[in-house]
């Protein structure tokens, strides 16, 4: 397990620790309240709150997406196929990154209440917390296994931190995008747990269905790949 939080680079120094738990997330996390603000004339700490949400999230999912292509390169990956799986690697990759993501929101909650953002508010924001850091897993495993073979195995994961911000609803409602985004945003099991957040409980159900949607798609693809790679292991002994 010390070896797999010893993979996560942002780990390696209490430098790079201090940049990506506390200056990079704070600075993300006002940028858009202040962006809002010019929006609506008004500082939101709901949508500074909403956005450490949607950064646990990409955290998880870029986590262990990571973790796992850091794996493909070391030939891990190939070592777990041959042995037939393991139950302790994939759940110390899971462990790992939720730990990471997890922490990265507390702590920036916890400044976010330093500065002035309610209790309730908070307290709000943690329980939606896991549903979030489950759909950031998900995508997580998702946008490992799609682009497993690919050249660029970041392809999927760029892809989709690059977009859920935006997708997510944290800044403007679904419901005021545009049709082509709206329909971009029901993709991902991100926008129902912020409406939720923000008090529309609505679109919970939908957001589960898409996330089961998307890990039952991305085992089948799992599945795929693990045999094409076992095949190919095979054929190369032989």
């Amino acid at each position: 397990m010390k070896l797999v939080f010893s993979s996560i680079d942002i780990l390696e120094t209490w430098a790079s620790r201090l940049l990506h738990f506390v200056l990079l997330p704070m600075i993300d996390v006002l940028l858009l309240a202040l962006i809002y603000a010019q929006y609506a004339s008004d500082f939101s700490y709901q949508v500074a709150v909403s956005s450490v949400l949607v950064s646990a999230c990409m955290v998880a999912m870029s986590s262990l997406s990571g973790l796992l292509v850091d794996n493909r390169f070391r030939g891990v990956d190939r070592y777990v196929i041959s042995l037939g799986g393991s139950s302790y690697y994939w759940f110390s990759q899971i462990f790992v990154s939720a730990v990471v993501s997890l922490a990265l929101s507390l702590i920036n909650l916890a400044l976010l209440g330093l500065f002035g953002a309610g209790i309730d508010l908070l307290l709000q924001a943690v329980m939606y917390l896991p549903f979030l850091l489950l759909s950031g897993l998900v995508l997580g495993f998702a946008a490992f296994v799609i682009a497993w073979r690919m050249e660029n195995p970041y392809f999927m994961s760029n892809l989709l931190s690059g977009s859920a911000l935006v997708l997510s609803g944290a800044l403007i409602p679904i419901d005021q995008y545009p049709p082509i985004l709206k329909e971009l945003a029901q993709l991902l099991p991100l926008s129902g747990w912020l409406a939720a957040f923000y008090g529309d409980k609505s679109h919970c159900l939908h957001d589960a269905i898409v996330l089961l949607a998307w890990f039952l798609i991305s085992y089948g693809i799992y599945l795929y790949q693990k045999k094409r790679i076992g095949q190919k292991e095979a054929g190369s002994i032989l």
